[in-house]
């Protein structure tokens, strides 16, 4: 990681969480820049694609035939891939913001997910910091959004009765 210190640095003044940097600066090492105009695209490579075991074929008994009446029967499938949309994302940065397609910015909202991050830092190394200006207002959307995420969580914990011991 000594490579990039600078960028390292820089994140964290902007007050980016620690995990968060180390997290993108992984991603950032491994991604491409696609284009780079008034708009940039960025594909960052998905976190979980190192992660998964080795794609291999395996044996299993078909339930939905079983099901429909057609007796026991063993398929060969292959497990261990992610889906293609799943490999990559393609994070679009502009002056105002950037978009990307992960989970976690589709599905849980996140305002600065680690592909957006990544995608950031590519632009840094490559010195286009007039397309980072929406970068320090994303930092502070992320602690709120963090924080209320986390007061969601202990409170569904406390309706659930999460805080209190187990009774038997």
């Amino acid at each position: 990681m000594l490579k990039a210190a600078r960028e390292y640095r820089w994140l964290r003044s902007l007050g980016v969480e620690e995990r968060d940097v180390l997290r993108a600066l992984r991603l950032a090492s491994r991604s491409t820049l696609v284009k780079a105009n008034d708009e940039a695209v960025v594909a960052v490579p998905s976190q979980r694609l190192g992660r998964l075991p080795r794609e291999r074929v395996v044996s299993h008994s078909d339930l939905l035939a079983l099901l429909k009446g057609a007796g026991h029967r063993v398929v060969a499938t292959r497990v261990g891939r992610l889906p293609e949309e799943q490999q990559v994302y393609m994070v679009h940065v502009k002056r105002s913001g950037a978009e990307c397609s992960c989970p976690a910015s589709r599905l849980a909202g996140d305002p600065l997910c680690v592909h957006r991050l990544a995608a950031a830092i590519v632009l840094y190394q490559r010195g286009r910091l007039d397309l980072l200006e929406w970068l320090p207002a994303a930092v502070d959307e992320k602690k709120k959004w963090r924080r209320t995420r986390r007061m969601k969580t202990f409170r569904s914990r406390r309706r659930l009765g999460a805080s209190r011991p187990l009774e038997f």
